[in-house]
């Protein structure tokens, strides 16, 4: 019932091992069955030789039911990590899509979720310099679903500069993950002093400031732009 999750910095193409400690509390079933397990977006991965009933075959693992550790060698990829026998390990939220576009007086931020499990609430969270974050918003979660949830958050208080979010997902023990960071670049640039020549949808059919979706809007000087409203 215990998860990590592993992010990476400053490095490509990995290969890494690493070892982590469960508590008994934290183990539902027979601990001897117990071997690392992580999900990386859709995809689970597990070592050789699991009987993990699903996912990619990935290095070598093994448990210490001695010293509560599940080590596991021979990793390529960044996830969320944990511990499994043969069933699914419960993650608090499955988040499908995160993502942002530019409104007329506002950046709208989305996200999806196909699962909750112990999900309390979604924080957004911004910044401009990559290091010190700022809290923008809060959003109830769904508790437990095992149904499509969708969710948005306007940012009326954007700098014209590129914006940087992430998703803060909170559970009901207090214990929080990140989603990975998406940026919005709300700087002024040449576009806004081209003349619109004309906005149409993909099949190139002229579109009126009401219609919905994908847009591409051409400029005088010969250059477009693809927006989606």
């Amino acid at each position: 019932t215990r998860f990590w999750e592993g992010t990476s910095s400053g490095i490509t193409t990995p290969v890494y091992s690493l070892t982590y400690t469960y508590n008994n509390l934290d183990i539902v079933g027979e601990e001897a069955n117990l071997l690392p397990v992580k999900k990386s977006g859709s995809t689970w991965y597990k070592p050789t030789g699991s009987t993990f009933t699903t996912g990619i075959a990935q290095g070598t693992g093994s448990v210490n039911t001695g010293t509560n550790t599940l080590t596991w060698t021979g990793l390529s990829t960044f996830s969320y990590i944990g511990g499994a026998g043969t069933q699914v390990t419960g993650l608090p939220i499955e988040l499908v899509t995160f993502n942002g576009q530019k409104e007329n007086r506002s950046n709208l931020l989305k996200w999806t979720t196909n699962s909750e499990s112990n999900n309390d609430y979604f924080t957004i969270e911004k910044t401009n310099d990559g290091s010190i974050f700022e809290t923008i918003g809060l959003l109830k979660g769904a508790g437990k679903s095992v149904f499509k949830n969708e969710y948005e958050l306007n940012d009326f208080n954007f700098q014209k500069t590129i914006n940087y979010y992430r998703l803060k997902q909170t559970d009901f023990d207090g214990n929080s993950t990140l989603s990975e960071i998406i940026s919005i670049d709300n700087r002024e640039n040449e576009s806004n002093s081209k003349t619109i020549l004309s906005i149409t949808n993909i099949l190139g059919q002229q579109v009126t400031d009401s219609f919905k979706g994908l847009i591409i809007i051409s400029y005088s000087d010969g250059s477009s732009l693809k927006s989606i409203r």
